[in-house]
């Protein structure tokens, strides 16, 4: 099952476990995108303009991975609480190598984008 996820999907996967079970999409966009925040607020955490053209192409990115990710029953996603694993997605998270966030840098995931 693993085989068939994207990078990014596994990477949400291996964050999501890491960071005890949910994860925001601020936090990923931190994480494996590398954006730099520019306000510390729930909306505008990012900004286009600062993070320049690769930012439209990670938040669509983004919400297809989650989308499909949600679609095999591997995560939740809830309004304001982020994207939750469940009990499928956490077992698919741990059959993950430990090094999937990791070697996906901030480089290499923006240059994907």
């Amino acid at each position: 099952m693993t085989t068939r996820l994207s990078w990014l999907q596994k990477s949400i996967l291996a964050l999501a476990l890491e960071m005890g079970g949910s994860v925001y999409r601020r936090d990923i966009y931190v994480r494996l995108y590398g954006f730099h925040r520019t306000r510390e607020c729930l909306r505008n955490y990012f900004s286009p303009r600062d993070v320049g053209p690769k930012y439209k192409a990670a938040t669509v990115a983004l919400s297809n991975s989650i989308k499909r990710l949600e679609a095999r029953g591997l995560v939740v996603r809830k309004p304001f609480a982020g994207v939750h694993l469940t009990p499928a997605g956490r077992k698919v998270a741990k059959a993950l190598s430990s090094s999937t966030v990791s070697k996906w840098t901030c480089t290499r995931a923006g240059a994907r984008a």
